[in-house]
């Protein structure tokens, strides 16, 4: 069994669902409160995909504006990202176009893209949202042409509070490393 260290990073704005998103995934929970991640929150988990011993280094990263000058150091030796928005907020969405991937896309060494999937969390709010999933598509599109240094793998809607598409979402890109690697 090989064994592998993966970073991961989850960016996107204050509150779309980063912490829930992971403590979804990492401790199979949910809360209800909101608490503002300060910097950076680190959290690893242990995986077994085919013959790879994972160890998923997932560090979500504070999306408000004050900590923006400071996060692309977060960035540095990333290889794959979870870039999140609120399917409630057109403006999460921009966001991610216009600040988070660009800067990204700095980072990344084109021999070994970080790679990232799209993810459109908060899909339980229906009846508030604001984003279709052919609207995120069509945004997924313009990354890749835009950030071609960046290996796009997939947009997927994701709930923290009813862990639909959770695993899924680390599984897809966890997946899509390894066999980029060779590992898979």
């Amino acid at each position: 069994m090989k064994n592998v260290t993966i970073k991961a990073i989850i960016g996107g704005d204050g509150a779309v669902g980063k912490t829930s998103l992971v403590r979804a995934f990492m401790q199979d929970e949910f809360k209800k409160d909101y608490l503002l991640t300060v910097g950076v929150d680190v959290t690893s988990k242990s995986l077994e995909i085919g013959d790879a011993k994972v160890i998923l280094s997932v560090n979500d990263i504070a999306g408000q504006p004050r900590f923006e000058t400071f996060r692309g150091v977060f960035f540095k030796g990333a290889a794959i990202a979870f870039l999140c928005f609120d399917l409630t907020r057109d403006q999460t969405l921009k966001s991610l176009t216009s600040a988070w991937v660009p800067e990204l896309a700095t980072q990344s060494d084109p021999n070994s893209p970080i790679h990232c999937v799209l993810v459109g969390n908060k899909s339980d709010l229906e009846d508030l949202r604001s984003i279709s999933e052919q609207e995120a598509q069509a945004e997924l599109k313009k990354m890749k042409k835009s950030f071609p240094n960046l290996k796009f793998i997939d947009y997927i809607e994701t709930s923290a509070l009813n862990r639909k598409n959770v695993d899924e979402a680390f599984s897809i890109l966890t997946k899509a490393f390894l066999k980029f690697k060779g590992m898979l």
